[in-house]
């Protein structure tokens, strides 16, 4: 399904960073069923397909325990799919030569029509049927709200698509003023927090097993150590909590509530 304009509104969603109510823009706050009947029902496999500006490259190698980075996000999909092991096949790139650079976009911020043309331009991936996909554009540039650049949006997904988008000026800015390693954490975390409102956590298409959305944050869980919390999806707090995974040495980011609404999805 794909975001459509009537009567002159745009319609859409962005799961992370909304805008305020004084905008002409209006929100569909779930993901569609056609998505999900594809995530969850009749995928036989789903392929990370992830596109980058000449810049704005994905970090890839291996953390200190030898796993590459993008590991993470594996094994977070794994993860909210383990009820289906052994029924799909997933793919995820690893390192820069099996991801794609795209040109460069000269673009300094992001609207959501902007980033709906750049997937339009570039995915090669489907999702339909029993192919599932997730479409990953890495680009220069920030998020546009209120009709200006915010530099604190590290990535959005838009409901009604299987597409993130990843602002790569955020995540450098967090290798400067922490580490490197924080940072390449911190890319990943971005990754499965979208991935999770993708697949409709919390009550953004699955619902909810046990109550755990924070009412007052949108589709966010209310415990502070899941990657869903909404204070997670900001610079600074998901800073602290990429910190405490990388000393708890966690891979898994979502919470067992989170957990328990895949497991108990049905399409």
């Amino acid at each position: 399904m794909r975001i459509v304009s009537f009567f002159f509104a745009i319609f859409l969603a962005i799961s992370c960073g909304k805008v305020s109510d004084e905008t002409t823009i209006t929100y569909i706050d779930k993901q569609s069923e056609e998505n999900l009947k594809v995530l969850f029902g009749s995928m036989s496999l789903m392929e990370v397909e992830v596109v980058y500006e000449p810049g704005a490259e994905p970090y890839v190698g291996n953390r200190p325990n030898g796993k590459a980075y993008w590991n993470l996000l594996e094994t977070n999909i794994k993860e909210v799919f383990k009820q289906r092991e052994g029924d799909y096949t997933l793919v995820v790139p690893k390192t820069l030569d099996q991801m794609r650079q795209i040109p460069d976009q000269a673009k300094s911020s992001w609207s959501v029509d902007s980033l709906l043309a750049l997937e339009k331009a570039h995915r090669q991936s489907v999702h339909s049927g029993s192919q599932a996909s997730l479409f990953v554009a890495f680009v220069d540039g920030y998020m546009e709200q209120n009709g200006s650049a915010n530099p604190n949006i590290i990535g959005v997904s838009l409901a009604g698509t299987t597409m993130i988008a990843i602002f790569k000026d955020v995540i450098k800015g967090v290798a400067n003023s922490q580490s490197m390693a924080t940072a390449k954490f911190m890319e990943q975390s971005t990754l499965v927090h979208e991935f999770g409102h993708t697949v409709g956590l919390v009550d953004n298409g699955v619902a909810m097993s046990t109550s755990h959305k924070d009412e007052e944050h949108g589709h966010h869980c209310d415990n502070s150590n899941c990657v869903m919390y909404w204070k997670n999806e900001g610079k600074n707090d998901l800073i602290l909590f990429v910190q405490q995974m990388m000393i708890s040495g966690n891979s898994v980011m979502f919470d067992q509530n989170c957990l328990n609404d895949t497991k108990n999805y049905s399409p």
